[in-house]
């Protein structure tokens, strides 16, 4: 993985705002492998190549379309601040265009390590945001109300390998590996794309909402999808 320099946020409290927990609240994953205009995929990418809630991971948060494909959002990822790969995941699609099943893997884009005051232990976290993208054969899927599209689910890394206080800080501190608050990463990527292309957010319902605690993840997903349309 490439390595870049450190930046301190200048906002941590902003990032903190961010990730406060809505009153209402629901504690379950809501699987689902829904009819999407005439395609099939599961609202949660997985763990495993297993389609079960044991296996989910992150909820499926965006939807690029308009003549998008995995490597052309991949490659305005990259442009726009995320450079680095992370670990790979599946998704569970199936492609009406082709008439077949398939299990995508991708490990998606990380932006570059950056710190965060942690004021109750008086420590810089290490944060990344990281988006993993999926399509039939790794390239896309395709409907006539989205064209060629992909899915990609969202979440935080905080304190993960390579990005923690280590990386910070030097180690000085112990911290604990904490991943999620989907909601708040897709709300940075569909902001910065707003810049470049139309955004429709909300939009597609993926019933996948959820604010709840899952051990060392945290759920945070309002159940419908950012759209950006990546025309022409």
């Amino acid at each position: 993985m490439r390595r870049n320099p450190l930046w301190l946020l200048p906002a941590a409290a902003a990032v903190a705002a961010a990730l406060l927990v809505p009153a209402l609240v629901y504690g379950g994953i809501n699987l689902q492998y829904l009819s999407v205009y005439g395609d099939y995929w599961h609202n949660y990418d997985f763990r495993t190549t297993t389609p079960a809630v044991a296996a989910a991971d992150w909820p499926v948060t965006m939807v690029w379309g308009c003549n998008a494909n995995v490597t052309r959002v991949d490659n305005y990822l990259k442009a726009i601040g995320y450079p680095d790969s992370g670990g790979a995941m599946y998704a569970h699609v199936y492609e009406s265009l082709y008439g077949r099943e398939w299990w995508d893997s991708d490990g998606g884009r990380q932006n570059t390590c950056y710190c965060v005051w942690n004021s109750a232990q008086s420590a810089y976290d290490g944060y990344k945001r990281h988006t993993r993208l999926y399509g039939y054969s790794g390239a896309y899927l395709y409907n006539t109300t989205w064209g060629y599209y992909v899915i990609a689910t969202t979440h935080y890394d905080i304190n993960h390998a390579g990005c923690d206080r280590k990386k910070c800080q030097g180690g000085s501190v112990a911290g604990t590996e904490r991943f999620g608050w989907s909601e708040s990463v897709e709300n940075t990527i569909r902001s910065r794309a707003s810049s470049d292309y139309t955004v429709r957010d909300p939009d597609y319902n993926a019933q996948n909402y959820g604010y709840f605690d899952m051990g060392a993840n945290y759920h945070q997903s309002d159940g419908r999808t950012a759209y950006v349309c990546m025309s022409p």
